[in-house]
């Protein structure tokens, strides 16, 4: 089971009306849960600390999309 961080900036939803309907809570939660069944996923966005990213994160990311 690949370790799959999904990175995403999370401006365009939050700023844009017609993205935000179609992505109400990011694409990368879109991303995340066609992912989920079968892989260890998490999200990470740029308006996180370290655009959460951090070396915690990374060390133990397999696939950074």
């Amino acid at each position: 089971m690949a370790a799959v961080t999904i990175w995403n900036e999370f401006r365009h939803e939050r700023e844009d009306d017609a993205v935000a309907t179609v992505y109400p809570d990011g694409i990368h939660e879109t991303i995340a849960d066609a992912l989920a069944g079968d892989h260890e996923v998490r999200t990470a966005t740029l308006d996180e600390p370290d655009h959460g990213l951090t070396d915690d994160v990374l060390e133990s990311t397999d696939v950074l999309l």
